[in-house]
């Protein structure tokens, strides 16, 4: 079996039972207790599972940056002849990997998160005031003119595509609210929705 799959087995039983017994785990998968270790410091410190995908958090050199990776869509691996000479490689650190991690709304993620806000009327209102989308995410209720109840979701995002769709996946009850490019966005899509629909 491949280390993937491994991983994928260690994540279940740590999201399951909270622990992972290493004997075990390299008694099924016919490896050694000490790979077994490092693929729980793989896991811990660069993948990332969101919303039922797995994600690779990793240090791009050409861009000297932390970055989300979709494994799928690595067409190349190299092993670089650069050596990180630094005690401490850029974006090893848990608190690095933390901050990075908890920047913005969901799987893109970026060095400056800007907040957005969007409204959800009706029924669904309720249902997104008690969800979590974000850590620092503020939720504020109320009633509009028309006697509707709404919630207003303001989350940090680094990029709009995700957010975008979440928006749209409510129809009509949500709205783009702010900042104005997010709405401006918003709009574009709802446009373009209409000339394929031929509205």
């Amino acid at each position: 079996m491949s280390q993937f799959e491994r991983i994928a087995h260690i994540d279940r039983l740590l999201r399951e039972q909270g622990s992972v017994r290493t004997d075990e785990v390299a008694e099924r998968f016919e490896v050694s207790a000490r790979q077994v270790k490092r693929d729980i410091e793989h896991l811990r410190d660069r993948l990332v599972n969101y919303a039922g995908r797995w994600y690779l958090v990793a240090w791009d050199l050409p861009r000297e940056a932390l970055r989300t990776f979709h494994p799928s869509r690595v067409e190349r691996l190299s092993i670089s002849k650069e050596r990180n000479t630094s005690p401490s490689p850029p974006g090893r650190d848990v608190a690095s990997l933390d901050a990075f991690l908890a920047a913005g709304f969901g799987i893109f993620k970026g060095a400056s998160a800007t907040e957005a806000t969007i409204r959800i009327r009706g029924t669904a209102a309720a249902i997104v005031a008690r969800q979590s989308w974000h850590p620092k995410q503020r939720v504020e209720r109320g009633v509009g003119s028309d006697g509707e109840p709404y919630t207003d979701m303001t989350v940090p995002v680094a990029e709009w595509t995700e957010l975008l769709g979440r928006v749209l996946s409510f129809g009509s009850a949500a709205e783009a609210l702010a900042p104005q490019e997010f709405r401006k966005a918003w709009k574009e899509e709802i446009r373009k929705m209409g000339e394929r629909a031929r509205i």
